[in-house]
């Protein structure tokens, strides 16, 4: 705000900064940060507080906190890289919430902290009701449609692909765009015009996307263009109402380390969602950069493999567990 008001850019590179700082030492798989609600230290404190504290991530507030300051960074800079962060809490932290309570016994019980711990957790709601994250869980929820569409000078751009309606101006002409699909339970969508018009439509490529691999047609016709990982896919086009725009971010498995020294002791991604495994657990028998042989183990959206003690491991997504349900979701990989 300070930035808006005074337009000095010391106030953007302050906030800028913070964000880096906060990606760099703090974020875990989830997109959630700060351990029992303290910072990491640069060091990487994280690979030993997964081992021991089950208050890993103050989910609602947290949840709310990243999603405005990931609106401010997208309209002030422009740049692609900050929905990223925005993804992760979607889908993994607020998105994996348990529902707030509404009932006789339970009134306004809600999930406070998400539970990382290595050797496993369960989700279960605070210990009394109405607490801090009654009030910013709903306001998390609500906020989920300002993550999707901003404007720009050339257009629009789209940071998060989730079944919507966009009915805006631009430069004196109607824009009407909706997203359908399944994403990212499957790894396509689409997006329909319904104003024809003259803009551009910018597509935020996914931080874990193999930019060879990306698929864009329009009206069924391959599209060609560059793809650059965090950075903005530009389709320009006098657009026609009824034109389809099909999108395909194919999806791979790959492992997000507790720290940057620790790239072994990891939690498991398929695409944006956070897979973790049913039951406590501490090892597992894969190494964290070959993970070719696991994906093809696939089921839906299921995972096999086991621990370096021979026991099965079955991954689904974090979201799917429910409220006392073991699972895991950090784990200490083969080393070398």
């Amino acid at each position: 705000m300070a930035y808006q008001i005074t337009g000095e850019v010391k106030y953007l590179e302050t906030i800028v900064r913070a964000y880096d700082i906060l990606k760099e030492y703090q974020w875990m798989a989830s997109g959630g940060y700060a351990f029992n609600e303290h910072m990491a230290t640069p060091e990487g404190s994280n690979y030993t507080d997964v081992e021991q504290i089950g208050q890993s991530f103050e989910v609602p507030c947290g949840s709310w906190a990243v999603f405005k300051i990931v609106r401010h960074l997208i309209s002030l800079t422009g740049e692609a890289r900050y929905g990223e962060w925005a993804e992760r809490i979607l889908y993994n932290a607020i998105g994996s919430a348990l529902p707030m309570k509404d009932d006789s016994q339970r009134r306004g019980k809600t999930f406070y902290y998400a539970d990382y711990r290595l050797g496993g957790g369960r989700k279960v709601y605070f210990e009394c009701s109405f607490p801090c994250c009654s009030g910013t869980y709903p306001q998390a929820v609500a906020e989920y449609h300002n993550m999707i569409y901003y404007l720009g000078d050339d257009g629009v751009y789209i940071t998060q692909f989730i079944p919507s309606v966009l009915r805006t101006k631009y430069k004196n002409q109607d824009i009407c765009l909706e997203i359908k699909g399944d994403y990212p339970e499957k790894d396509t969508f689409q997006v329909v015009v319904q104003n024809a018009g003259k803009y551009t439509i910018n597509l935020r490529a996914p931080s874990w996307v193999i930019p060879d691999e990306v698929e864009i047609k329009i009206n069924g016709i391959v599209y060609k263009t560059s793809v650059v990982p965090n950075q903005w896919i530009s389709l320009v086009r006098e657009w026609k109402k009824g034109d389809m725009l099909d999108v395909q971010f194919p999806m791979h498995l790959y492992s997000i380390g507790i720290t940057k020294k620790h790239p072994e002791r990891a939690a498991l991604f398929y695409g944006p969602i956070l897979l973790a495994a049913e039951g406590r657990h501490f090892t597992i028998d894969e190494r964290h950069y070959d993970l070719k042989d696991m994906e093809k183990s696939k089921k839906g959206l299921t995972f096999y493999s086991q621990t370096k003690e021979g026991k099965l491991l079955s991954f689904r997504p974090y979201w799917s567990y429910k409220e006392r349900e073991w699972y895991t979701v950090y784990f200490d990989f083969i080393k070398e």
